[in-house]
């Protein structure tokens, strides 16, 4: 039997996800739909979780989940929630790119080049 190959993991999405937050706040769903855009997921990466039954969530649409419920983004200083006034975060709320993500995508553009 042959052993699943992943390409994609989750430190992986940091950079993609801020890009795709340069253009405006997204929700989970949205941003899970412009990384798949761009990152083209395959193979096992594209294929339905087993826990999710046949027509489930793929592994990648996973990850892009856990990216933000994990809020790796966020403890990076790299994105923030959308807040009501008295500080508790709106509940389906978009995720947002802070002026320290907008740094760290422009520092990772110029180091790549």
């Amino acid at each position: 039997m042959a052993t699943a190959t992943y390409k994609i993991s989750e430190p992986k999405l940091v950079i993609p996800a801020l890009n795709a937050l340069v253009d405006g706040p997204k929700s989970t769903t949205e941003l899970a739909d412009r990384l798949a855009l761009v990152l083209q997921p395959r193979g096992a990466d594209a294929a339905s979780l087993p826990s999710r039954g046949k027509d489930g969530q793929s592994r990648f649409s996973k990850m892009v989940q856990n990216l933000v419920s994990h809020q790796t983004l966020e403890k990076l200083g790299w994105a923030g929630m959308e807040v009501h006034e008295d500080g508790y975060a709106i509940r389906n709320g978009k995720l947002h790119i802070t002026q320290a993500g907008r740094r760290a995508v422009r520092a990772f553009w110029i180091n790549s080049n």
